[in-house]
């Protein structure tokens, strides 16, 4: 039900979209073609536009790299996700993203090292510790051993 929401209220921004600055509307474009539609090419370029013309936009790259990973494109995802981390360490979605690009990479150690920036950082969250577990898991269940 909170997914139908969220794409309704994206739908809705969307249409009223010609109202907001160059900015916003750059980012309602990114939300609308990440969420609405599902087409995972057309997110890409524009949360790619939206990472070029706001370079510093820590919350473009993060999208970005998880745009790129939902695509199994790991090793472009890795240097997005790196430039957000850079940018906003006190985000705990950048820690997850990292963390989930590194178990991709099959690179369980550097998912643990970041999950433990985080835990340094005193981050917390569900979605911390969700990532926690999987990592966790796939420690102890050996499905990849760590580099």
């Amino acid at each position: 039900m909170e997914l139908e929401a969220a794409q309704e209220y994206v739908r809705k921004a969307y249409e009223l979209k010609d109202r907001v600055s160059e900015r916003e509307r750059l980012y309602i474009d990114s939300q609308y073609c990440s969420h609405v539609p599902g087409d995972r090419e057309k997110a890409l370029q524009a949360y790619g536009l939206r990472a070029q013309i706001y370079p510093r936009d820590a919350n473009a790259h993060n999208n970005l790299a998880n745009v790129y990973r939902s695509l199994g494109r790991y090793e472009q995802a890795l240097p997005e996700a790196l430039v957000a981390m850079r940018m906003d360490p006190e985000n705990e979605d950048n820690y997850i993203t990292l963390s989930v690009i590194h178990l991709s990479l099959n690179r369980l150690k550097e998912a643990e090292e970041v999950l433990t920036q985080a835990v340094d950082n005193k981050l917390d969250s569900e979605g911390l510790v969700f990532q926690r577990y999987q990592v966790a898991f796939v420690n102890l269940s050996g499905i990849m051993t760590p580099r």
